[in-house]
Parts: structure tokens; C-alpha cells; sequence
């Protein structure tokens, strides 16, 4: 009887583990970053939701330091793939992008309309509290609504 239980213990804990296992495979881990900023530009106006760009440069260790703790933070993930079109810029592959951007730090983050109109951007690295915030007051100019800063 002992025996049974045991087997009858590990078979659920097998379950449980395998379950558990197949849940996290299912919540994104990262935002789905779009590469090309076209294509992005392209989804953004059919779909009318905005553009949110990551701009940051090859080996700047803020950039690294946000997309491990901001842009990982399971509530940001939602949030951003939810309503807005995601999509990095890469200083080294784009620099005209990010000078007329008017990018002059990295990391930086830029929100643009669906008409393709630049509605905010701040510079340097956000922790998600921070990040949150910056969204919630970039959507509302975005809504057109009154911010204050």
C-alpha cells in the first residue's frame, strides 16, 4: 500500500511539473521585437495601433540592462504586444533612422501614431515602474488628452 502511494505521489508530481512546464512555454518570455522597420511601419497602419521603437546601439549595456528588466517584465510583455507594434532600431544597421529620430542617447524610446507621427520619446534606461508610467502618459497625449509632466 505504501508502494502505491508513492508511485501514486510521483505520477502526480509528474502531471503537475509537466503542466506547470507547458504554461510557461505559452507566456511570452520577451517582447516579439519587429527588425524591419517597414514591415512594422506597414502593421501599425493596417491595424491602426501605434509604434513603439526601442532605438539602442551594440554593446551599450543599458540597452541590455532594459530589454533583461523592462522589457522581460511579464505585465510590460502584455501590455506592449496587446496595443502597440513593437519594433527595435539598431544604431549600426540604421544610423539615418536614429539621426532623424533626433536620437542622441541610447537606450532610447520613441512611441509613433499610426499616421506615422511622432507622439513622444524619452532617453535612457527605464526600470518597468518608470517605463509603465512614461506608456500610460505617452498614450494619453497620444488619446489626445492633457498630460502634465
Amino acid at each position: 500500500m505504501g508502494h502505491g502511494r508513492i508511485q501514486a505521489g510521483i505520477f502526480i508530481a509528474l502531471i503537475l511539473f509537466l503542466t506547470s512546464e507547458n504554461l510557461r512555454a505559452e507566456t511570452p518570455v520577451s517582447i516579439r521585437w519587429q527588425t524591419d522597420i517597414l514591415k512594422a511601419k506597414v502593421e501599425s497602419e493596417a491595424e491602426k495601433r501605434p509604434l513603439l521603437l526601442y532605438v539602442y546601439s551594440d554593446g551599450c549595456a543599458y540597452c541590455k540592462k532594459m530589454l533583461r528588466d523592462t522589457y522581460s517584465d511579464q505585465s510590460i510583455i502584455s501590455e506592449v504586444e496587446q496595443h502597440f507594434v513593437p519594433a527595435t532600431v539598431n544604431y549600426s544597421d540604421h544610423p539615418d533612422w536614429v539621426r532623424q529620430l533626433k536620437v542622441r542617447s541610447f537606450p532610447t524610446t520613441v512611441l509613433i501614431s499610426s499616421d506615422w507621427e511622432m507622439v513622444d520619446s524619452v532617453e535612457g534606461y527605464m526600470a518597468p515602474n518608470r517605463f509603465r508610467q512614461w506608456l500610460e502618459r505617452s498614450t494619453a497625449k497620444l488619446e489626445g488628452n492633457t498630460v502634465k509632466r
